[in-house]
């Protein structure tokens, strides 16, 4: 029974690290078709923010994701100290 429930476990981090990987390459996905559509634009104000994505879109999305992660952290140990 424990070997169950030790591949339930195993299976549900994989889950979640498939689904992380998911999440990232839509995100991705949807910034660079954008990003595309922009620099394809006779536009010059388009090219400049679809150019700009492409720099500036990476860094921000890095910033947003460490601000997730520490705030996740962070709830996750107060609510173990609520715990004990």
């Amino acid at each position: 029974m424990s070997k169950n429930t030790a591949m339930g476990i195993a299976g549900g981090a994989f889950k979640g690290d498939a689904m992380d990987a998911v999440v990232k390459l839509a995100v991705t996905a949807f910034v660079a078709n954008y990003a595309k559509k922009n620099m394809r634009s006779s536009n010059w104000k388009k090219k400049i923010l679809g150019a700009a994505l492409i720099y500036v879109a990476p860094i921000a999305l890095k910033f947003v994701r460490k601000k997730l992660e520490n705030y996740q952290k962070t709830k996750s140990l107060s609510s173990m100290e609520q715990l004990i």
